[in-house]
């Protein structure tokens, strides 16, 4: 970033440049005047902190005080690192001759960074003059009563979404999830991937589009209601680009209490030709079961007496593989659990 000091002469007490303000930090200055026409805060401020490949806006006021006299801006970033703003796209703003802003007035505008192979500390030249009707140049030195002002952007390579924070917990019977974004590129969805204890990996069970590419804070939210009380579930986000590209978050849990005065298990489960069912806790010896397929339909209704050992043993051999809603009745409590068979 080695670029010689410009001189600038004929500063003034009512023009220059005050703020400047990009990617959530603003900067504020003193007149032409007082910062003796040249301010270097290469060293002096926090670097400004850039992705690239994204789109910014950004504000630089000038002119406080100065109810007469309008202001034109130019700003640059040196891309290549060369000391020259004079190259190719290196030219992040011009103000037209004739459209010069005075009085504390912004000139407010976008631009996108190119992208960045690696991170880079880049210098950005902001100019400031009297609008004499002519645009400025890379090369302008002020000379009546503006400035220029060098900062240090930081360039660094596009991450497809930088997560702020993610999250699971308990939502009445359900399970929320919720996530936030500082920053995001080309983010075409989230899928929620989910496994518990006894799954042998992750499976996919929901997808929330992506707001494609953001330097602003976004929130993201997923509600999970095939759940079971007592049950820790995992949970992870797949991040996918509009390229193909993915990345994963990292692993949350949580679960729903059960509050049910018997807890039952089922096991094995999946299961093929019998199936266990054991009952804890307030249970009497009288339980009704009923077995129904995912779509409603009732396959096995049975009245048991579970004795002391609390466990109930069926044959299943007769039905088709699939899932199933295992209902106990117990006491007039009614538990539902998941029975998949065969698969």
């Amino acid at each position: 970033m080695t670029v010689s000091a410009p001189s600038v002469t004929n500063a003034d007490m009512s023009m220059g440049i005050y703020d400047v303000s990009l990617n959530g930090k603003t900067h504020k200055s003193w007149s032409s005047f007082h910062d003796g026409g040249y301010a270097n805060r290469v060293g002096s401020v926090p670097r400004i902190t850039l992705v690239g490949n994204t789109a910014y806006s950004m504000s630089v006021q000038v002119g406080v005080g100065n109810p007469s006299n309008n202001e034109l801006v130019n700003v640059y970033i040196d891309y290549n690192n060369n000391g020259s703003f004079s190259d190719s796209a290196e030219e992040i703003y011009v103000t037209a001759g004739g459209s010069g802003k005075k009085n504390g007035e912004s000139f407010t505008f976008s631009f996108t960074t190119p992208a960045a192979p690696i991170s880079q500390g880049l210098r950005m030249r902001i100019i400031s003059d009297f609008d004499s009707g002519a645009p400025l140049t890379a090369t302008h030195t002020p000379g009546d009563g503006g400035q220029i002002e060098d900062y240090t952007v930081e360039l660094s390579m596009a991450l497809p979404v930088e997560f702020v924070n993610f999250g699971a917990k308990p939502f009445r019977n359900n399970i929320l999830l919720d996530w936030e974004v500082a920053s995001q590129l080309n983010n075409e969805a989230f899928v929620i991937e989910r496994k518990n204890s006894t799954d042998n990996e992750f499976l996919s069970i929901g997808r929330v589009e992506g707001e494609g590419s953001s330097s602003e804070y976004s929130k993201y939210s997923y509600i999970d209601q095939n759940v079971e009380p007592g049950v820790m579930y995992y949970y992870r986000l797949k991040q996918i680009d509009f390229d193909g590209n993915f990345d994963y978050s990292e692993i949350r849990s949580a679960k729903i209490e059960d509050n049910a005065r018997t807890q039952i298990s089922v096991f094995p489960n999946p299961a093929n030709d019998k199936v266990t069912i054991e009952y804890r806790g307030e249970t009497t010896s009288a339980v009704e079961l009923g077995l129904f397929s995912i779509t409603g339909q009732m396959v096995l209704s049975e009245k048991i007496n579970i004795g002391d050992s609390h466990k109930v043993e069926l044959n299943i051999d007769f039905l088709e593989n699939g899932i199933y809603l295992l209902q106990s009745k117990v006491d007039g409590e009614i538990i539902t659990k998941k029975l998949i068979i065969g698969i």
